[in-house]
């Protein structure tokens, strides 16, 4: 609102509600207004401060009334936060409707930041020619929302540092390609941000990529680093360990909903896969990711019992197998990217 059309309003308002009366000392005198745990203030049609109790008193940080009243409620807002509160007045002024608490800082009387929630209201009706203002100290709460967040984000990396290291500690055991883990966990998120996947399904990705193979820890070392092909029955039990990895990752909470790659990433597009036999977009898309990274990088890896393809051979195996293993959509995106 420009200038000019300000300086009409507080006219028209100041004829219209006239000038403080002892109404507004009486309202002030109450125990309801003096022993309120937020900050009040009343102020005039020209939003000079003219009644405040002794929690604003406490919140500007002086014993002394006479520090506060006369001045212009504004002078006490932080100078980033001053149109923000001259728009509520202007609004309230104009519909007297209590406004929902905003928050800003005040300036105390040292001149030092107060993060605080203000909102306005109206009084009791014989005082109509004041303005009700709630000023509530969040300092503290903000603080504490702080300490909150960055606990979370520790947290957070303390997760990551975990999971990152179980998925180290299984490339050792199944004498996986180092960096395996690592590699099919970023290919998988950058997949899925093509595909425009939802940030928490690419955060179930990030967790299930990197535990994708957990469930091995429960397959014999006699089957799990056999240097020969397996027999039928080794097969069978080798082919378990994606429910291993959903009985063992169902019982964390924080990784239920990562559960999805590990248990699923071994389902095929026509049904073929294992353990469930799941086809076509009944498999969750995040394990349909999946499946096409794993597989990228596994056969361009060197292994033990053979070594890694040639990437235009890797390329043409994939394209060959869209519709059967894989996702013929996701394929064709992901075949886009090798080009």
């Amino acid at each position: 609102m420009r200038n000019r059309e300000r300086w009409v309003i507080t006219q028209i308002l100041k004829k219209k509600r006239g000038s403080k009366s002892a109404s507004g000392k009486s309202y002030a005198n109450h125990p309801l207004f003096q022993n309120s745990y937020d900050g009040i203030l009343l102020i005039d049609s020209g939003q000079k401060i003219c009644y405040i109790n002794p929690s604003f008193l406490a919140l500007y940080g002086t014993p002394d009334p006479c520090m506060v009243i006369g001045k212009q409620f504004l002078d006490t807002i932080s100078e980033t936060y001053k149109e923000t509160v001259l728009s509520m007045l202007e609004l309230f002024e104009l519909t007297r409707t209590p406004t929902q608490p905003v928050e800003v800082e005040i300036c105390n009387y040292e001149h030092k930041p107060i993060s605080v929630c203000v909102w306005i209201t109206d009084t009791e009706q014989n005082i109509k020619e004041m303005t009700h203002i709630y000023v509530r100290d969040i300092s503290e709460w903000k603080k504490a929302q702080s300490y909150l967040t960055q606990a979370n984000l520790e947290l957070g990396d303390a997760y990551r540092d975990t999971l990152e290291g179980w998925g180290r500690a299984l490339e050792l055991r199944d004498h996986e390609t180092q960096g395996h883990t690592k590699r099919v966990t970023e290919g998988a998120i950058q997949l899925a941000m093509m595909l425009n996947i939802s940030i928490e399904k690419i955060k179930n990705i990030r967790y299930g990529a990197m535990l994708h193979d957990i469930g091995k820890m429960a397959i014999p070392d006699s089957i799990l680093l056999k240097p020969g092909p397996l027999d039928a029955s080794e097969w069978q039990i080798m082919k378990l360990h994606p429910v291993y990895a959903r009985d063992m990752l169902s019982e964390i909470n924080f990784l239920k909903s990562a559960i999805t790659i590990p248990y699923f990433h071994h389902e095929k597009w026509d049904g073929t896969g294992y353990p469930t036999g799941l086809k076509g977009e009944e498999i969750p898309i995040e394990s349909r990711i999946f499946t096409i990274i794993d597989v990228w990088d596994a056969l361009l890896s060197d292994r033990p019992y053979r070594k890694g393809w040639p990437r235009e051979k890797v390329i043409q195996y994939i394209r060959e197998n869209k519709g059967i293993y894989f996702d013929p959509k996701i394929a064709d995106i992901f075949l886009k990217l090798q080009q």
